[in-house]
């Protein structure tokens, strides 16, 4: 696995498990309902967000990943939405003046999701 999440579902009142696995034809994102024993592909999905451990917070699980694959300076948050099972993208500040912002954290506090 190169990353996962866990969470839950509120409305449907299920666990889910979000993993994301490096196989021989690539990276392929798979989703695990709790109750119902099944795993389903997510198409389209991002690959590889750089940092492993998806943080559940207000429905959603949320990773910092590189738009570009490689570039820091080029990272963006991936939220992905438990009850409709579908991703958004939410761009982070550009910073200016020579800084490279190498290594931020994301973190839940107070149910609200943090970037450090």
């Amino acid at each position: 696995m190169t990353y996962r999440g866990f969470g839950y579902d509120h409305l449907n009142d299920k666990y889910k498990v979000l993993v994301g696995v490096d196989t021989y034809s690539g990276f392929v994102t798979k989703i695990y309902t709790f109750g119902e024993n099944s795993w389903k592909t997510l198409r389209n999905f991002p690959v590889d967000p750089h940092r492993y451990l998806g943080k559940f917070v207000s429905g959603t699980l949320n990773w910092i990943f590189s738009k570009d694959g490689v570039d820091f300076n080029k990272e963006a948050i991936l939220s992905f939405d438990l009850v409709k099972e579908t991703y958004r993208e939410m761009l982070l500040p550009q910073y200016d003046d020579g800084y490279c912002v190498c290594s931020q954290g994301l973190f839940v506090l107070s149910n609200c999701l943090c970037l450090f």
